[in-house]
């Protein structure tokens, strides 16, 4: 039982960290305007009509999962989700303390070399903002071979 509580207790620290440690700029600088940071709870939804699926409550919504969020020296922030339908990865971008905005669907046209060979995008992602200001984002991709 403890083994599988390990890695919860661990995404449950990062998150917290992704949302306590915000770049010092940008808090210095909303502290210097006499507005405080704060932190909304806005869901981001990404839609795709899938025909002949229904999905509730949010229509067409491609949902989303393992959320990772990152923040540049700026406060540029970006944030990616793992769609369940279909198989690609969702990206906000954005600014701290604003909802950021649907920047797109990440590896949604995978061509593979090879006969009989299927590939999937979305088993896993990671978004991160270099130091340049320069958004990366890392996937990892299914091949099913026939």
């Amino acid at each position: 039982m403890r083994i599988r509580l390990v890695p919860v207790g661990a995404v449950a620290v990062l998150a917290t960290a992704a949302v306590v440690l915000q770049p010092a700029a940008v808090l210095q600088s909303a502290a210097a305007a006499g507005t405080p940071p704060t932190f909304t709870n806005t869901p981001l939804i990404s839609t795709l009509a899938q025909p002949g699926i229904t999905t509730a409550p949010n229509v067409n919504s491609t949902g989303n999962s393992e959320p990772a969020i990152t923040f540049g020296k700026d406060g540029t922030m970006a944030v990616d989700g793992l769609a369940w339908l279909p198989f690609q990865v969702n990206l906000w971008k954005g600014h701290f303390g604003a909802t950021p905005s649907y920047f797109g669907a990440m590896d949604t046209d995978l061509n593979n070399v090879g006969a009989g060979r299927t590939t999937l995008g979305d088993e896993d992602a990671d978004v991160e903002i270099s130091s340049t200001g320069t958004t990366l984002l890392t996937d990892l991709d299914l091949i099913l071979n026939s």
